[in-house]
């Protein structure tokens, strides 16, 4: 019960709208979910709904149906839209990038003492969307 709760009281916040510029709209979201696991009892849930899901499967596929793949679905329809309007390379792997943004909050909620806050949402994105590497 308390998983279904967290499931439905976060779905409103955790909200990807679309302004038509996706690096807009994921500073806006990713800063939104990093704001409510730091400074909200959300967080400490999340990360118990998390600890929880590793041992109890029952936990496991909640969490992943009510809470993981929509906000993937959603994530990936956003991606894909910036992909028709030229904004993100027709090429990249759309999960992969959900994968390399989200999980890296969570990584860093979860594992590590050092703050994730605005600027890090920042960094991460222009890193993320703007690529890292040079190729010759």
């Amino acid at each position: 019960m308390a998983t279904e709760a967290f499931f439905t009281s976060s779905a409103g916040e955790l909200k990807l709208t679309d302004t038509g510029d996706i690096h807009r709209d994921l500073l806006n979201q990713v800063t939104r979910f990093v704001k409510m696991m730091v400074d909200t009892p959300a967080g400490p849930a999340l990360r118990g709904i998390i600890a929880a899901a590793q041992s109890d499967e029952t936990v496991r596929q909640a969490f992943v149906e009510h809470y993981v793949s929509p906000r993937s679905q959603h994530g990936g329809a956003a991606l894909r839209r910036a992909q028709q309007r030229g904004q993100i390379t027709p090429d990249v792997n759309v999960r992969i990038v959900i994968d390399q943004i989200w999980g890296a909050c969570y990584y860093r909620l979860m594992t590590t003492p050092e703050e994730v806050d605005e600027r890090y949402v920042r960094v991460l994105l222009e890193q993320t969307l703007g690529g890292v590497a040079v190729f010759a």
